[in-house]
């Protein structure tokens, strides 16, 4: 039964970025499942999201946006963070729109990814996303999902043709919809 919202928040901000490729992916793969209504796509890198600060400080235009960015999270049953690592940490722009909101995250069963050419996966951009995760409150899915040679993970054409990240992807999603299942049933149950 369809049933979940999920937001997954792409953290790449490079034009041609491998870790847009992941996201887009996943983004699928989490679309196929069948406890899945609905994912609710944000790109980090939109240029109408500003630096961050503080609500009163943003254009009309600016706070609507962020407003609208808050709403998904906050109707979503869980959230997903792809990032690529810059210089040893997660983009940039991703922390920028994580910023913004606080109360979105809490309770809330999340999902994180790290992307990385290298053959590290990105684990000191995912040490970051974890402890921004523990930080705000978020449920941590078990299953991390480390992409390593990400180079070597899609064709020219952008297909994905990583039989590894096929298997993992797999994995970190069954782990996730687990967890926001079981916290959205626990959820409903406190509310009655």
């Amino acid at each position: 039964m369809k049933t979940l919202q999920i937001a997954l928040i792409s953290g790449a901000h490079r034009s041609r970025s491998q870790s847009a490729l992941v996201a887009r992916y996943l983004s699928e793969f989490i679309l196929a499942q069948d406890e899945v209504k609905a994912l609710n796509w944000i790109d980090a890198s939109d240029p109408r999201i500003p630096m961050y600060e503080d609500h009163g400080r943003l254009t009309v235009e600016q706070a609507a946006h962020i407003d609208s960015v808050g709403d998904l999270l906050s109707q979503s049953d869980a959230i997903v963070l792809v990032s690529p690592e810059y210089n040893g940490g997660m983009a940039g722009s991703l922390k920028n729109l994580l910023d913004f909101y606080r109360r979105e995250y809490e309770r809330k069963p999340m999902g994180l990814v790290s992307v990385s050419s290298g053959s590290m996966g990105g684990i000191n951009a995912l040490h970051q996303m974890i402890d921004f995760a523990s930080y705000v409150g978020a449920y941590i899915s078990n299953k991390r999902l480390m992409v390593s040679e990400v180079d070597k993970a899609f064709d020219p054409t952008g297909a994905m043709v990583s039989e590894r990240l096929e298997r993992n992807a797999r994995a970190f999603v069954s782990d996730l919809i687990w967890l926001s299942r079981a916290v959205s049933t626990q959820k409903a149950m406190d509310s009655q």
